[in-house]
């Protein structure tokens, strides 16, 4: 994914929100490590999860990360890291 593809996705995901359709993104932050997967705190949200998160491989979750996950097959997966 580029830099162009990125702001797009971004763009689109704001839609999303805005226009109240189903989330199909959020924005979160990486918790603790869960077995092989990673607990998360929803943006808005004060509690991490208890349930933990799988992600894509070249990303390595790290305690703190900002991290944007997609709605795949009734849960959430960690796309990969948000700088900036």
């Amino acid at each position: 994914m580029n830099s162009t593809d990125f702001v797009n996705l971004v763009r689109d995901i704001v839609r999303d929100e805005l226009s109240k359709q189903e989330i199909k993104y959020k924005i979160a932050h990486v918790g603790f490590p869960k077995d092989d997967k990673w607990t998360v705190r929803f943006a808005g949200e004060d509690l991490p999860t208890e349930k933990g998160y799988s992600y894509l491989a070249p990303y390595q979750p790290q305690l703190g990360d900002r991290v944007l996950m997609a709605k795949a097959k009734g849960t959430y997966v960690i796309l990969g890291k948000l700088e900036g």
